[in-house]
């Protein structure tokens, strides 16, 4: 095979061009990446609109509905046309009808659910609802319209999200996706999209640092300390006023916003000129966020930048944070087995001490222990725990078959208390009156009953439920199989919290 010649040119520039050709073919069609930072940048915007929709909830009518409509004239010249009138209706019950449905579309956004379908939806409610009212933007809305209509494209939940979750099920199971684009052709537009919201974050930091350096005070050093004194933008007038007071800051501070804007692209082109790049860039919009009264724009231009930090950094972060969480986890599991141990030493003792209520549960079964567990964390005032296996259970007066059907509530005094009405009994003991009376309700006929329904179908089931083991059905199918004559009953629980002894 020959290949082919190029006048003028030696052939091994053409090699080299070749080369770099088949690198950036294999960069789009092989695999996909900044998956990180897409996830990332996902949930960024999701908490933005989230935040947006919330904090202007009360007065959405004059900002964007029904107040606004004098403002249409000027939304007209925005060129919008359907599907972008979403919000344009002139009746104020539809208007937050669909203002709260984009609100819990923004939130399925943020967890990373189907978020092909969500991402276009929300991308038309979006600039539905930002044309609405254009001298309110403060151009982060129009970055947000921008990116997300690029998102559409990418693979936005491949990290951190609930699409993530079900995928690693289904791979599990075995189980093939319905519907699927053929990878080369999926991976080529994720990377166009992570390609056009690059292309699209230099551009807008570009153009405006040549906007920057048409003015005189941008040339001189001290256009930062204009906006800092101006009363519409003060959140925290006295830090303003402390920093727009040194002329070092302004002066340094006039000069890095220039360079980083208008370098930023060819920062990102080796790690360590990329890292500064990022962390001033970050830094500056974290400045204009809390100085300048502008988060949701700070919100915006932050997720866009998170996109050039690679996917090793964090997938490292990520390593790093899961291994400080197993470590927080095992060092609570170990508090958990020592303090087990100390119940099971303090079980062995002649029986409850008087006036000493104790709290009877299979210790063998971890869906139990982590119900306890959890409780124990919640209410103020907790009883002596013991687990009924090898435990002397005649000391308390309640049988084997007893401690295996339901947990128990023993107090010198009183009949043992089972199942539901050891739960209510341990409610009503508490300090707090919200738990004292979830307690009393629970003793209340009728609502004793169907508690005592809803506990008895739970332990039936405990083993299927989360921390449940097939220890978990051992017991209850040894008492039904014993069949003994029951010292306490679950079934009936009188008014005052107390079950009947048989």
């Amino acid at each position: 095979m020959m290949k082919a010649r190029f006048p003028g040119y030696p052939g091994t520039a053409w090699l080299a061009v070749e080369e770099k050709r088949k690198a950036l073919e294999n960069w789009l069609f092989d695999a996909k990446h900044v998956t990180y930072g897409l996830s990332l940048l996902r949930i960024l915007y999701g908490l933005l609109m989230v935040g947006l929709l919330s904090v202007n909830f009360g007065d959405r009518q004059y900002i964007w509905g029904v107040g606004s409509r004098w403002l249409q004239p000027l939304v007209a010249e925005g060129g919008f046309t359907w599907p972008f009138d979403l919000f344009s209706g002139n009746y104020a019950g539809l208007f937050t009808a669909t203002y709260l449905l984009m609100g819990f579309l923004a939130v399925l956004f943020t967890l990373g659910w189907r978020t092909r379908l969500v991402t276009p939806v929300l991308l038309v409610l979006w600039v539905s609802l930002t044309k609405q009212n254009p001298p309110v933007s403060d151009a982060g809305d129009v970055v947000v319209r921008l990116v997300l209509l690029y998102l559409c494209f990418a693979d936005v939940s491949a990290h951190w999200s609930l699409d993530a979750r079900r995928r690693r099920r289904a791979a599990r199971n075995g189980r093939a996706r319905r519907f699927a684009v053929p990878p080369e052709w999926a991976n080529l537009l994720h990377n166009a999209a992570v390609i056009a919201v690059a292309c699209q974050v230099f551009i807008v930091y570009v153009s405006s640092a040549m906007f920057k350096i048409q003015g005189s005070l941008w040339d001189n050093g001290t256009a930062v300390y204009y906006p800092l004194r101006l009363h519409a933008f003060e959140a925290f007038p006295a830090l303003n006023q402390m920093i727009s007071n040194h002329v070092s800051i302004v002066f340094i501070g006039t000069y890095s916003a220039v360079f980083l804007q208008l370098f930023f692209p060819f920062l990102q082109l080796t790690r360590p000129t990329r890292i500064l790049a990022l962390t001033g860039i970050v830094g500056m919009h974290v400045g204009i966020g809390i100085l300048m009264a502008l988060p949701f724009f700070s919100l915006a231009m932050m997720g866009a930048d998170v996109i050039f930090v690679r996917d090793r950094t964090f997938a490292r972060a990520e390593s790093a944070v899961r291994s400080l969480l197993r470590g927080l986890r095992a060092g609570k599991k170990h508090d958990t087995a020592a303090r087990r141990e100390r119940e099971f030493a303090m079980g062995q003792a002649d029986g409850p001490a008087a006036g000493e209520s104790v709290l009877i549960y299979d210790g063998d079964c971890g869906f139990c222990q982590r119900i306890l567990d959890a409780m124990r964390e919640r209410l103020a005032s907790w009883p002596r725990t013991v687990p009924s296996r090898r435990l002397s259970l005649d000391r308390y007066g309640v049988s084997s078959q007893d401690a295996a059907r339901a947990m128990l509530w023993v107090q010198p005094g009183m009949p043992p208390l089972a199942g539901a009405a050891a739960f209510a009994q341990l409610f009503r003991s508490q300090p707090r009156l919200r738990w004292r009376t979830l307690g009393r309700m629970m003793a209340l006929p009728g609502i004793s009953h169907v508690a005592a329904a809803v506990y008895r179908t739970v332990a039936r089931h405990r083993h299927r439920l989360p921390g449940g083991t097939s220890a978990c059905k051992r017991p209850l199918a040894e008492a039904r199989e014993a069949q003994p004559e029951s010292c306490v009953r679950q079934t009936r629980m009188p008014p005052t919290g107390r079950a009947d002894q048989s």
